[in-house]
């Protein structure tokens, strides 16, 4: 019978935070045989995030329905979902391939490392240490906050994954040629002669640009030369004395008043008087 390959995770699952956050209270019950005689035991410990399929990624297992720590119990192609991190890792070769295997736990928790049966279907656990342990935890719908000291850890489901040098190989480099056309805005001046060539290249769009550019350039060099012209009529007539007519209706200028022109006075010469001799008697 042949086997469905295992789901791929090849791109990270965010879980909501609640997944990530919220801790819990778990009962689990362990029947043990003791001196020949059957013993129910009661085990009370703490679990991060509910037991819901919202929390892991869509079409992999869920880790308390099965054993989380089963050979088929893993993702491949897979990367580590959002908010988690690799604990462990380790190699294997298969043919000419290496296949990494790696487990992940939430942000904050380690590889499990406890043997007790209600620990080892856990990945992940988060522990006191030796030293004091205080989370918040919710019991029968009552959140409570909770302060372990000793030997005390909050438990998480993690995740298994595995992959292949080949299958995240980086994506081969393509480029791809685009041409965009740009249309020059009106030149200010004479236009450049354009390079000769086989092939102007240009768009019509960039042709209309060019050739309303040079229209408005030779519109330009006709004003400039009318104004010159008329400078120069200008500076004739006053270099001829006489004031001269503008179209801008220029007011000619007065002698100052206050400068009273010369007096020339003329004097009249005295007349010759002619004396008349006397006869001779």
């Amino acid at each position: 019978m042949a086997t469905s390959p295992p789901p791929a995770l090849t791109t990270p699952f965010s879980a909501p935070a609640a997944c990530l956050n919220n801790v819990y209270e778990i009962y689990s019950t362990e029947v043990l045989t003791e001196s020949g005689s059957l013993k129910t035991e009661v085990n009370v410990y703490h679990e991060l995030g509910l037991r819901t399929k919202d929390c892991y990624p869509s079409g992999g297992y869920l880790p308390w329905s099965v054993d989380q720590i089963s050979q088929n119990a893993y993702y491949s192609p897979g990367v580590c979902p959002s908010g988690y991190l690799i604990c462990s890792s380790d190699t294997n070769a298969v043919g000419t391939l290496t296949e990494t295997r790696a487990t992940c736990c939430p942000n904050g928790f380690a590889c499990q490392k406890v043997d007790a049966f209600f620990y080892s279907d856990h990945m992940c656990s988060r522990a006191s240490n030796k030293g004091v342990l205080t989370f918040t935890a919710t019991s029968n719908g009552k959140t409570e906050v909770h302060t372990k000291d000793g030997n005390w850890a909050v438990n998480a489901y993690g995740l298994s994954i595995r992959w292949m040098s080949s299958d995240f190989a980086a994506p081969t480099s393509t480029t791809s040629t685009t041409s965009t056309t740009f249309t020059e805005p009106p030149a200010l001046g004479p236009p450049l002669s354009p390079p000769s060539s086989t092939s102007s290249g240009l768009s019509t769009g960039a042709k209309a640009g060019i050739g309303i550019g040079a229209a408005v350039a030779v519109l330009l060099l006709v004003v400039i030369g009318w104004l010159l012209h008329n400078a120069l009529q200008n500076r004739k007539h006053k270099q001829g004395g006489k004031i001269p007519s503008s179209d801008y209706q220029a007011v000619p200028q007065k002698a100052d008043p206050t400068i009273a022109p010369p007096h020339y006075r003329m004097t009249e010469l005295d007349s010759y008087i002619v004396h008349e001799m006397d006869t001779s008697k």
